[in-house]
């Protein structure tokens, strides 16, 4: 294996905790709200995330409030049947890291203990991801060997990343590895987007798991994983 990367290029994390629906509606996130009115200063409603397999009751209102701090590093995402904390790349902030006090595992758990009151011991779920975009001028190598299954993915990310360069339509692979912390999956789409200089690839890295008991011990694992797998998967090089 390669050494380490001492400043992994993260451009996003999110960090999802998936319930059984709950009546979300204004007035709740309201109360939620004024508990963390320090934080989040900005205020939005989006369309929900809908998973095939849920049923949404009648009561639910079915929709998604964003909180985003005052820097825009930080997104709550409230809908009925998840909880989500984004940490967002900004270029006068550096990446605060997956552990530590600062970290975006101790923040989510933060956040999640403060809405655990509306929860009613309902079960949780979290779903972690790692985003990097890859830019053009990016050149992907394999890591060390022998080359992994999951490494196969390597040459689709230039290959994606070139056809963004002309627009629509979205080209998206993905591919699974069973794991046994959870299922692991490596996700990779075109992107042209304004705040890029070019064209490229947003690839994730995700893993999905029971939160058990001890909620910063089990993100550290997941964190954990994804950063093992990414660095054995793949190196950046400036081209």
């Amino acid at each position: 294996m390669g050494t380490p990367m001492q400043s992994p290029p993260i451009d996003e994390v999110v960090i999802s905790f998936h319930f059984a629906p709950l009546a979300i509606d204004g007035v709740l996130v309201g109360q939620y709200l004024a508990t963390r009115a320090d934080s989040f200063l900005k205020h939005q409603t989006k369309d929900p995330i809908f998973d095939e397999e849920v049923e949404i009751p009648v009561d639910v209102e079915p929709r998604r409030y964003w909180l985003v701090s005052a820097d825009e590093i930080w997104v709550l995402q409230l809908q009925f049947d998840r909880l989500t904390v984004n940490w967002r790349k900004r270029k006068e902030h550096a990446y605060p890291g997956f552990d530590g006090p600062q970290g975006v595992a101790t923040r989510a758990v933060e956040e999640l203990t403060s809405f655990t009151v509306f929860l009613q011991q309902r079960e949780i779920d979290v779903e972690v991801r790692k985003v990097v975009v890859a830019k053009l001028n990016i050149v992907w190598l394999g890591s060390a060997s022998p080359r992994t299954e999951l490494a196969q993915c390597i040459p689709a990310v230039a290959e994606i990343a070139q056809s963004a360069k002309n627009g629509p339509p979205i080209l998206h692979a993905q591919w699974e590895l069973p794991t046994s912390l959870g299922t692991q999956m490596i996700a990779v789409s075109s992107v042209k987007h304004a705040t890029l200089e070019r064209a490229g690839a947003r690839v994730e890295f995700r893993i999905t798991s029971d939160l058990g008991e001890d909620r910063h011990k089990r993100l550290t694992e997941l964190g954990a994983a994804l950063t093992e797998t990414f660095e054995r998967t793949v190196r950046m090089q400036e081209g």
